[in-house]
Protein backbone atom coordinates (compact mmCIF):
# COMPACT_ATOMS: atom_id res chain seq x y z
CA UNK A 1 0.00 0.00 0.00
CA UNK A 2 1.50 3.56 -1.07
CA UNK A 3 0.49 6.90 -0.85
CA UNK A 4 1.66 10.24 -2.13
CA UNK A 5 2.22 13.73 -2.91
CA UNK A 6 2.93 14.94 -6.40
CA UNK A 7 4.81 18.05 -5.94
CA UNK A 8 5.58 19.91 -9.47
CA UNK A 9 9.24 21.46 -10.24
CA UNK A 10 7.97 24.70 -11.38
CA UNK A 11 7.71 24.84 -15.07
CA UNK A 12 9.64 21.99 -15.80
CA UNK A 13 8.14 19.31 -17.25
CA UNK A 14 9.16 16.83 -14.15
CA UNK A 15 7.33 16.34 -10.43
CA UNK A 16 8.42 14.83 -7.41
CA UNK A 17 6.40 12.23 -5.05
CA UNK A 18 6.65 12.18 -1.73
CA UNK A 19 4.86 9.61 0.39
CA UNK A 20 4.89 6.63 2.58
CA UNK A 21 4.89 2.84 1.64
CA UNK A 22 3.97 -0.32 3.36
CA UNK A 23 4.87 -4.05 3.03
CA UNK A 24 3.81 -7.10 5.00
CA UNK A 25 5.24 -10.96 4.70
CA UNK A 26 3.81 -14.09 5.19
CA UNK A 27 4.72 -17.46 4.67
CA UNK A 28 1.87 -19.97 3.23
CA UNK A 29 2.23 -22.51 6.16
CA UNK A 30 0.71 -20.36 8.81
CA UNK A 31 -0.83 -17.79 6.60
CA UNK A 32 -1.22 -14.74 8.97
CA UNK A 33 -0.25 -15.83 11.85
CA UNK A 34 0.31 -13.59 15.04
CA UNK A 35 4.19 -14.35 15.06
CA UNK A 36 4.69 -15.03 11.53
CA UNK A 37 3.55 -11.99 9.78
CA UNK A 38 6.07 -8.61 9.32
CA UNK A 39 5.02 -5.51 8.33
CA UNK A 40 8.04 -2.54 7.10
CA UNK A 41 7.60 0.73 6.35
CA UNK A 42 8.90 3.40 4.01
CA UNK A 43 9.46 7.00 3.20
CA UNK A 44 10.20 6.93 -0.65
CA UNK A 45 10.43 9.75 -3.63
CA UNK A 46 10.43 9.89 -7.22
CA UNK A 47 11.10 12.10 -9.95
CA UNK A 48 9.27 12.11 -12.80
CA UNK A 49 8.11 13.46 -16.00
CA UNK A 50 4.96 14.89 -16.50
CA UNK A 51 4.66 15.20 -20.27
CA UNK A 52 1.96 13.35 -22.16
CA UNK A 53 4.13 11.31 -24.57
CA UNK A 54 7.43 10.45 -25.38
CA UNK A 55 9.93 8.49 -23.35
CA UNK A 56 9.74 8.82 -19.47
CA UNK A 57 12.20 7.50 -16.97
CA UNK A 58 10.76 8.28 -12.98
CA UNK A 59 13.92 7.53 -10.82
CA UNK A 60 12.75 6.95 -7.17
CA UNK A 61 14.79 6.37 -3.91
CA UNK A 62 13.54 5.19 -0.13
CA UNK A 63 14.00 4.28 3.52
CA UNK A 64 12.67 2.47 6.00
CA UNK A 65 12.40 -0.32 8.86
CA UNK A 66 10.75 -3.42 9.53
CA UNK A 67 7.55 -2.15 12.00
CA UNK A 68 7.02 -5.58 13.46
CA UNK A 69 10.03 -7.93 14.16
CA UNK A 70 8.35 -10.89 12.91
CA UNK A 71 9.27 -13.22 9.98
CA UNK A 72 10.95 -11.47 6.99
CA UNK A 73 11.13 -8.10 8.31
CA UNK A 74 14.65 -6.13 8.30
CA UNK A 75 16.43 -3.84 10.58
CA UNK A 76 16.18 -1.19 8.21
CA UNK A 77 16.32 -1.36 3.87
CA UNK A 78 17.53 1.25 1.03
CA UNK A 79 15.83 0.97 -2.23
CA UNK A 80 16.70 2.77 -5.78
CA UNK A 81 15.06 1.86 -8.47
CA UNK A 82 14.65 3.51 -12.60
CA UNK A 83 11.62 2.63 -14.47
CA UNK A 84 11.67 3.26 -18.70
CA UNK A 85 8.22 3.24 -20.66
CA UNK A 86 6.69 4.99 -23.41
CA UNK A 87 3.64 7.14 -23.43
CA UNK A 88 1.89 7.60 -26.60
CA UNK A 89 -1.32 9.48 -27.75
Amino acid sequence: MAAGAKIPLGKKPFAVVLGPEIYGATPFQAFMGGTTTALEGLLSGRIEGTGETGLQLPFKMGAGAGLDPHFGAPEWRLVMGLEVFGHQR
